[in-house]
């Protein structure tokens, strides 16, 4: 699913491409995305 906001968050995954996500979905994204790291490194983009 795709969502219309703009991306402002890259979450960092072990073994996986970056996620990038709207400040909406950085809580969930953070809770339920696979291989995420812990604790969590997440950069502001553009």
């Amino acid at each position: 699913m795709s969502c219309p906001d703009v991306a402002r968050f890259e979450i960092v995954r072990h073994d996986h491409s970056a996620l990038l996500v709207c400040p909406v979905h950085l809580g969930p994204s953070l809770l339920m995305a696979d291989r995420v790291l812990w604790p969590p490194q997440i950069c502001l983009i553009g």
